[in-house]
């Protein structure tokens, strides 16, 4: 075992499997809280921002304005205690529990994609995109149950319309069957 660079991790290397692994010892969680937020505008200046030296992951997230976002100071630059604990009953929902001492966000590291949805407390939320990839949730100080759920609108439309075709073909199916019996109690009746 090695230091890697930047002081990132240690570099594990077993010459017999021609593997280079590299652990981050100081990689953020899948779920984490901050006290601020940025406003961005350019979501390239998103990534130029994420870059830079003097950027804290811990301390503030990055939103786009277009999403409807606003710069919001949580006080002081180090965040009271807060904790977030993850439950994943199923792909398609994450459930954290959140203890804050401050309002602030709630960042989940999974990967932002159109289609998911987020309720604070059972109510719904504003899902903002986060440091360009993740997803953010703004919550008050105290306790918080935060559900992140997949629920994409193209699925709905799509099982509304197989719906409706499905609708139409059984209507036709019926007229036509209609039809063949009036047309054969014509041909019966003198």
């Amino acid at each position: 075992m090695a230091k890697s660079p930047k002081n990132t991790g240690f570099r594990v290397h077993h010459e017999s499997l021609w593997l280079d692994v590299i652990e981050r010892a100081r990689s953020l969680p899948r779920a984490y809280f901050v006290p601020n937020a940025r406003a961005v505008e350019n979501p390239d200046d998103i990534l130029d921002l994420l870059g830079k030296p003097r950027f804290r992951a811990r301390r503030q997230v990055l939103l786009e304005t277009s999403q409807g976002a606003v710069t919001r100071r949580g006080g002081k630059s180090t965040p009271k205690k807060a904790t977030v604990n993850i439950r994943t009953p199923d792909p398609e929902t994450v459930l954290l529990e959140v203890f804050t001492g401050q309002p602030g966000f709630v960042v989940l590291t999974d990967s932002w994609y159109p289609g998911w949805r987020v309720t604070v407390d059972g109510r719904e939320a504003k899902l903002y995109r986060a440091n360009y990839l993740f997803r953010a949730v703004e919550v008050d100080a105290g306790h918080s149950t935060v559900a992140f759920r997949y629920e994409p609108e193209s699925f709905y439309k799509g099982a509304q319309i197989s719906g409706a075709f499905l609708l139409a073909i059984l209507l036709s199916g019926a007229w036509l069957v209609f039809r063949r019996q009036r047309e054969f109690q014509v041909g019966i009746d003198p």
